[in-house]
């Protein structure tokens, strides 16, 4: 089969450049509501008053305008992991492969994990192209909890670290019922009135994820399906209310796979060792589960030492009231089913504003792109606690394309059979090796699965 080549999507110049004239656009357009509030008042003053009292009163007027003008545009939501996005949607731009598709749009022209953009739905084609290369993920999205017998729900409580107490009380209305009654297991357990609801929440989040997933790969799996990840946005929307349902909204690849993580049973998480070496003889040993792992680019580039970097990581902490220079020292405590890796590509950078600032009441952050290139093997070797060692193959990886994360164009890159995809929505291209490279070195999310487990 032949499949169409990659069309190029907005040169990061443009990009830069779309970025930089919607952010002028914000600013000009936040200090003239100002403006014009200020001058509303004041003229609303001299209209309404005796000419006796505008020597008191306008100025009155235009001081207490002026005030409330200032708090005009202030984000009062809670503190996010990233900076805000313009709050004003004066510009949205849509690249020539962005183009608006409606919701029942058909299958894409290549049958290889082609899907079709709905305006700014890119980061959620390329999750679909990551989760693709992560069988154990997968596996676990397309294997419902509302689908599962007693015995197995039973397994899965315990996964989850269900109190002792909430499985007992399941166990006993399972038996008062009998196996054999048609309501299943998740109708018996999400109807129990001594179940945290915190609990509930959590459980509830994983029906409707899996749901949308479980629907969106069997109709994935049909040659004639209709095919548009509109459905998953609207899904995580209902999971993460900084997700927004609106295609036209940019979503961060990252954030959206940090979700779902976040709802894997600790089992199917990387576990580590974690020692905070404060002093000599101030030791402090602890364990922790993660859905991937967060490496900061370092002077060699070099996934290998990033992770070493990650594993023996020296940071300013706050001990005994006081700031110490403590070393973090990680180990695998068990052979992960995968290693997701997150390259941190942006950072906070604060924002000196002068004169202006009175007027503007933006982020007081903005963000900076990590363009640097970052060498990523074919196989990377991971050393667990008790010195052996585990083989790890590249199987999928997100690029991000542009300046920040609330614009831009994302990329995936998969290894099917040994051969080397690039998917960008509807164009699925077979990259040669350059290509290959060019695109991974700016990788932002990384996908490796035990050697022996390569998908296919």
């Amino acid at each position: 089969m032949q499949v169409p080549p990659i069309q190029a999507s907005i040169p990061t110049k443009l990009q830069s450049l779309i970025t930089n004239l919607e952010e002028v656009c914000q600013v000009v357009t936040e200090i003239a509501v100002r403006v014009l509030f200020v001058a509303s008042a004041i003229w609303l003053a001299s209209a309404t008053l005796p000419l006796s009292f505008h020597a008191v009163f306008i100025p009155f007027a235009g001081v207490g305008a002026t005030f409330l003008a200032a708090f005009f545009y202030i984000d009062a939501s809670a503190p996010q992991r990233k900076p805000a996005s313009p709050r004003l949607p004066l510009l949205r731009l849509i690249a020539d492969d962005e183009e608006v598709l409606p919701l029942d749009a058909p299958r894409g022209i290549s049958n290889l994990d082609a899907l079709k953009n709905q305006a700014q739905n890119c980061a959620f084609n390329s999750l679909v192209q990551f989760v693709l290369g992560d069988p154990t993920l997968l596996q676990w999205l397309r294997n419902p909890i509302t689908d599962m017998a007693i015995d197995e729900f039973m397994v899965l409580l315990n996964a989850y670290g269900v109190s002792a107490d909430c499985v007992a009380n399941f166990q006993a209305r399972v038996e008062e019922i009998g196996k054999d009654a048609p309501a299943t297991s998740w109708e018996i357990f999400n109807h129990l009135e001594l179940v945290d609801e915190n609990v509930k929440a959590l459980f509830n989040k994983i029906v409707i994820l899996q749901d949308a997933f479980t629907q969106f790969f069997d109709e994935y799996d049909r040659e004639d399906g209709n095919l548009n990840s509109q459905a998953l946005r609207v899904a995580m929307s209902q999971i993460s209310e900084g997700i927004s349902d609106s295609a036209h909204h940019q979503e961060d690849a990252e954030e959206l796979l940090s979700h779902i993580l976040d709802l894997l049973p600790i089992s199917q998480k990387v576990h580590f060792s974690e020692s905070y070496h404060f002093s000599q003889n101030d030791i402090i040993d602890n364990q922790v589960q993660q859905g991937n792992i967060q490496l900061a680019i370092n002077d060699d580039k070099r996934i290998e030492n990033m992770l070493r970097a990650y594993c023996n990581e020296r940071a300013i902490l706050e001990r005994d009231g006081e700031k110490r220079e403590t070393k973090i020292k990680r180990e695998f405590l068990l052979a992960p089913s995968a290693l997701r890796f997150q390259i941190k590509r942006f950072a906070n950078v604060e924002v000196k504003k002068g004169w202006a600032s009175w007027f503007y009441r933006g982020p007081a952050y903005r963000q900076e792109k990590i363009q640097d290139p970052v060498m990523v093997p074919e196989e990377i070797a991971i050393t667990l606690i008790d010195g052996s060692q585990r083989q790890f193959r590249l199987s999928s990886f997100i690029n991000h394309q542009g300046d920040t994360i609330s614009s831009g164009h994302y990329v995936a890159g998969r290894v099917v059979n040994r051969n080397k995809y690039l998917v960008n929505d509807l164009n699925v291209t077979l990259a040669g090796q350059q290509e290959w490279d060019q695109q991974l070195q700016q990788a932002y999310l990384l996908c490796f699965v035990p050697a022996e487990e390569q998908p296919s």
